[in-house]
């Protein structure tokens, strides 16, 4: 038998937000509920990704949050009619790795987030 292995791009909560606010002038708290939800959120946990341009949108709306994003430069209170139960759409982790990737900032593959603090 052997051991099946994955190779992963690991990355600290706080780097995401300096690069996030380097490349896009917003100051996020990834540790928001808006970002990972109350139930998931914990000292040491790890939450993950496969970004490779389609994987990591998998809601409905999602590639048009993200387009509304880059149009507008607004992370919040966006409308989006595609996302019609909700009155208004927020960028989410997901949608930050997407324009990351899409952008070129970073390659595809697996990501995985640790949360410190």
């Amino acid at each position: 038998m052997k051991l099946k292995t994955e190779t992963f791009h690991t990355f600290e909560h706080r780097d995401l937000e300096k690069l996030v606010k380097e490349l896009y002038g917003y100051d996020i708290n990834i540790l928001d509920e808006r970002f990972i939800p109350f139930e998931y959120i914990g000292q040491y946990t790890y939450h993950e990704w496969t970004v490779d341009g389609e994987s990591e949108l998998d809601t409905i709306g999602d590639k048009e949050i993200v387009a509304k994003w880059i149009e507008t430069g607004q992370m919040d209170q966006l409308e989006v009619p595609e996302v019609d139960w909700l009155l208004f759409a927020e960028v989410g982790l997901n949608h930050i790795m997407h324009r990351l990737f899409i952008e070129g900032h970073i390659p595809a593959g697996k990501y995985q987030m640790k949360v410190w603090w």
